[in-house]
This record gives structure tokens, sequence and C-alpha cells, in this order.
């Protein structure tokens, strides 16, 4: 996982795409004491953590400023895949596919780019596959899902370029 230095925070986002209940925003610290202002809520019990409904990313953006906190980084991590013919799938899991790696990674990026050009500077990292670059028989929505970021990314570029902001797709191979 990637560690905080120099004094930089790091706000950990995780969705349950399959549950489709709730979006997790955690803060990290160096130390173990999480700033105030992030509050323990519905029996969690790592601290620092509240919970946000579903693609209310808005939120949790605001939560976030209200710490008095910049996000000078964003990194679009999560992704889930499922294999097999996408007639004989469980059509939660697809949506839930497209909630995790599409939804979440368009609302976080449209949450946190707005400060990023107002401050003139700042970055998004989105994690995609290779699979963004051709077609996938067995993996249909998961490989259409990698192109929408490969496109949106590419898109954001151009966008964001003159404000500062880099925009960058990392594409790995088959992972474990």
């Amino acid at each position: 996982p990637w560690l905080p230095r120099n004094g930089q925070r790091c706000v950990e986002v995780t969705t349950h795409a399959l549950s489709g209940q709730t979006v997790c925003a955690r803060l990290r610290a160096d130390s173990a004491t999480p700033p105030a202002g992030l509050a323990l809520s519905s029996g969690l019990d790592a601290p620092g953590l509240e919970l946000y409904a579903a693609n209310d990313f808005d939120s949790l953006a605001a939560a976030v400023a209200a710490l008095g906190l910049d996000v000078d980084v964003l990194v679009n991590n999560a992704g889930i895949g499922q294999s097999g013919p996408m007639a004989q799938a469980d059509p939660a899991r697809l949506l839930g596919m497209i909630q995790i790696n599409v939804t979440a990674l368009t609302a976080l990026t449209r949450a946190f780019t707005p400060g990023m050009i107002a401050r003139g500077r700042g970055g998004v990292l989105n994690v995609g596959s290779t699979a963004g670059f051709q077609p996938g028989p067995n993996m249909a929505v998961y490989y259409a899902t990698k192109a929408y970021v490969y496109s949106l990314t590419e898109a954001l570029v151009a966008e964001l370029r003159p404000h500062g902001v880099t925009v960058t797709n990392l594409s790995p191979g088959a992972t474990s």
C-alpha cells in the first residue's frame, strides 16, 4: 500500500460495489491518531472512518475539504473483474463491476479535480488495464470498463493540462 511521506496524508476510499451500499473514506496520517473531523460510524472498528451513501462522492470531497485538506493526487485504483460469458453472468455482479470500475472512478475524479484546477496543480492516476486496448470475450464487461478508463483518461489529459493538472493511465497486464 501507498504510505504517506513528508507529512502528507492519504484519503483512502474503498467501495463495496457488490452490495451497492456504502463508500467508505479513511484518512490515514503518519501518526496513529487520525485528525479530528472524521468520525467512527456504523459500528466500524477502524479509527477515522466515515461512511457515505453510494454515489455520494461530492459529500466525501466536502468532508475532506472541511478538514482543511487538499487532494493533490487522486489515485483511482479500485477495480474488479469477472470471467465467463456475459449472458450467463449475475446481473448484479456486472452492475457492481461497472459501479467500481466506471462510476466510482468518474465521480471521484469529478469531485476532486475542481480543487486541483483552482490550485493550478494536481494529478490523477487512473489504474486501467491492458484489457482496455482490445475486446475480451468471456470478460466483455471488464474489458469494456477498462476501455472506458483509457478513453476518459486520454480526454482528461487534454482538458486538464492547461490547468496544471496531470492525468495518467497506468495499464498493468494480468495480475494474480
